[in-house]
């Protein structure tokens, strides 16, 4: 929710927050609830999050897939470091002023919220059964 109201923030103020990027509606939706911008010079090797655009055909286009090759973590941590350092030199090689990022959030918080849930609510498959009968 944190970046959906921080980005509808921006939209209020009058920032075009797509000028420079292209893609449809519901890829930038997607980039309006997980996403920020993040000027170029900011991308750095090593980070916790992944750039969300591509350069091609000297158009920058929002990322559809989030599929990653089967890699082991050394070779897969490689490829995340090659990809973030080519976007920031492709981001200033075209005078690029933002690019947006998406955080890597770690498993385990999805397994913790998960957790929550169950303790709380109790199991939801329990729950939709008691719907459906």
């Amino acid at each position: 929710m944190y970046f959906l109201v921080y980005n509808l923030w921006l939209k209020i103020q009058g920032i075009n927050l797509f000028l420079e990027t292209q893609g449809g509606f519901f890829a930038k939706m997607v980039l309006l609830i997980t996403s920020k911008q993040i000027p170029p010079t900011e991308i750095k090797k090593k980070m916790f999050y992944d750039p969300m655009e591509e350069y091609t055909n000297e158009i920058w286009k929002i990322k559809t897939s989030f599929l990653m090759p089967d890699l082991d973590d050394d070779e897969l941590e490689e490829l995340e470091q090659r990809t973030r350092l080519q976007v920031k030199a492709d981001a200033l090689q075209s005078k690029r002023s933002y690019i947006w990022h998406r955080y890597q959030v770690p498993g385990i918080v999805a397994f913790l919220i998960g957790f929550f849930y169950w303790v709380f609510f109790g199991s939801p498959l329990v729950i939709y059964l008691d719907l459906i009968s």
